[in-house]
């Protein structure tokens, strides 16, 4: 099965928070999320906080994760990234990648 592909688009400053549902049990200590520059990169711009929500599980739902990302010292543009299932110390399955642009804005940068 394919990664679902989801794109974001936040203004510098904002928070990014997703929440992933998933059709089997898994573990925020066993998933990883990062933006990078490129899709290549090595560098790591910043890494999603993971952890397991305690929401109530919709019809089909295992389990629930709830990522976050402060983009404020972020440098506006474009970026990729991905949520990994790992085991141990290599990931095994992508669930979810996508592009996140950062913009910048007006009345964002103090009054």
């Amino acid at each position: 099965m394919l990664p679902v592909e989801h794109n974001i688009q936040v203004y510098q400053g904002e928070y990014i928070t997703l929440t992933i549902g998933c059709d089997t049990v898994v573990n925020a200590e066993d998933v990883f999320a990062c933006i990078r520059r490129y899709s290549w990169d090595d560098e790591i711009i910043e890494r999603f906080a993971i952890t397991n929500s305690t929401s109530e599980l919709l019809d089909g739902e295992k389990s629930k994760l709830n990522l976050t990302l402060d983009t404020n010292s972020i440098d506006s543009g474009t970026y990729y990234w991905d949520l990994f299932i790992w085991a141990g110390n290599r990931p095994v399955k992508c669930l979810v990648k996508g592009k996140i642009l950062i913009k910048q804005g007006v009345s964002n940068r103090g009054k």
